[in-house]
């Protein structure tokens, strides 16, 4: 699993998710995102500066992916466990708002995550209609708060429509 924070948040702040995962049998990496973090003010909203941010945020993850799939890191040193493989069938991509934002994107973009995308209240403002288009190309769940989407109106609209361009994993789209 690999992890995507909120914004003006960190790696470590969703320690007790990470760890349940983990208790799972889950290799989980936790992806630290160097925001651009401002003030509420007109610079928050900036769909330019957001959605460059986003590009930044699925680098990170990308890169996670490439440390994933290179065959010369020894796994049994790393997780000290004789058995380890990894199953590249199954590398999944999970982010809260902008994580999930950024899980959506990851998912989308880079055909190495080939489990699914869970979004936990994404915050779809920084994605670009083009994006937006994509079919994600494998199971979502997209799980999100009322409360957030009466003050945000669009986040609800991209939201289904994410949703809705997933046409070939239709069945196993859920938006709770």
């Amino acid at each position: 699993i690999i992890f995507s924070h909120g914004l003006a948040s960190h790696q470590h702040a969703y320690s007790l998710h990470i760890k349940e995962w983990a208790s799972r049998g889950y290799v989980v990496f936790s992806v630290a995102h160097d925001d651009e973090i401002c003030p509420p003010s007109k610079q928050f909203e900036d769909f330019a500066v957001r959605n460059r941010d986003l590009n930044l945020r699925v680098k990170a993850v990308r890169r996670v992916i490439d440390f994933i799939y290179d065959k010369s890191v020894k796994w049994d040193n790393i997780l000290q466990d004789d058995e380890f493989d990894i199953d590249y069938s199954n590398i999944s991509v999970i982010g809260h708002s902008y994580g999930g934002a950024t899980a959506i994107t990851a998912a989308i973009e880079d055909d190495r995550i080939t489990g699914s995308c869970v979004a936990l209240d994404p915050w779809m403002f920084p994605i670009d209609e083009k994006t937006l288009n994509k079919p994600v190309n494998k199971p979502l769940l997209i799980i999100r708060a009322v409360d957030f989407e009466k003050r945000n109106p669009n986040n609800k609209k991209k939201v289904l429509q994410v949703a809705k361009n997933n046409k070939e994993f239709l069945e196993q789209t859920l938006v709770c």
